[in-house]
């Protein structure tokens, strides 16, 4: 029996939707680090942090910070933006397809409303036009014109609503496929904030784990402990979004 390709249980995509392991290694780091600026002076320990810019995103910084929570919070800033990366590159081939049907939408409005238009404006024969004679008709029976007349104005009206049936279903086969575009993307963007959120819960731990050791060691533990706190400060903006803004039609249609 053939077996399908195995996925690697270690590679980014199964990891993202599982939380970070705290493990031994790291849980040793951040209290060895602790224990050493438990012995530094205050001014080098708890430093007042650097505003974020608007292109960075970490919004809510903190006002005191240790050169250690910087490197934790930097340390998953990274991740968050590898995750990120990843999701651009999975929704690569949906985005521009998104934006294709987008357009081709747009293109099939204009002609319905035109289409629509035209026959809005197909009006009904009068009877002069019935009557009127072209070369070649001149001795056509009068009951056999005014019928030819009316035959070809259906033919018309007939043509102008299947071209309007033909139109408005490509509408509705490009609602369908944009709103399974959008469902796609938006599936994976939630599953790339979720890695956001894990890896924001992995950097509040070790900067907790390292704060708590931190207060104990130093000798103005309580002011440490009331200046800095373990959230990440350095979370990207884009992990607080509802939904990723190519969901955003421009246009203001689908």
């Amino acid at each position: 029996m053939k077996l399908g390709k195995k996925r690697n249980p270690g590679s980014r995509s199964d990891r993202s939707d599982r939380p970070l392991r705290y493990g031994p290694m790291a849980r040793t780091s951040d209290w060895l680090c602790a224990g050493r600026d438990g012995r530094a002076g205050l001014p080098e320990v708890v430093q007042p942090a650097i505003p974020p810019s608007p292109e960075a995103g970490g919004e809510n910084a903190a006002p005191w910070t240790t050169p250690r929570t910087v490197f934790l919070g930097q340390l998953g800033r990274g991740r968050a933006e590898a995750e990120w990366l990843l999701y651009q590159k999975d929704v690569a081939e949906s985005q521009v397809r998104l934006t294709r049907v987008r357009a081709n939408r747009g293109t099939a409005a204009r002609d319905l409303a035109a289409a629509e238009q035209r026959l809005a404006d197909l009006a009904e024969p009068t009877e002069e036009e019935l009557r009127t004679r072209t070369s070649g008709e001149e001795r056509t029976d009068g009951s056999v014109l005014v019928a030819r007349r009316r035959r070809d104005h259906t033919d018309r009206r007939v043509r102008l609503e299947q071209e309007v049936a033909r139109i408005r279903g490509t509408l509705t086969e490009c609602d369908i496929e944009i709103a399974e575009l959008r469902e796609r993307i938006r599936v994976r963007f939630e599953r790339a904030r979720t890695g956001a959120d894990l890896i924001g819960a992995y950097v509040q731990r070790r900067c907790a784990a390292y704060l708590t050791r931190l207060v104990r060691k130093h000798p103005e533990g309580k002011q440490v402990g009331a200046l800095v706190r373990s959230g990440w400060h350095d979370r990207p903006r884009w992990s607080t979004w509802d939904s990723p803004p190519e969901l955003a039609d421009p246009a203001g249609g689908a």
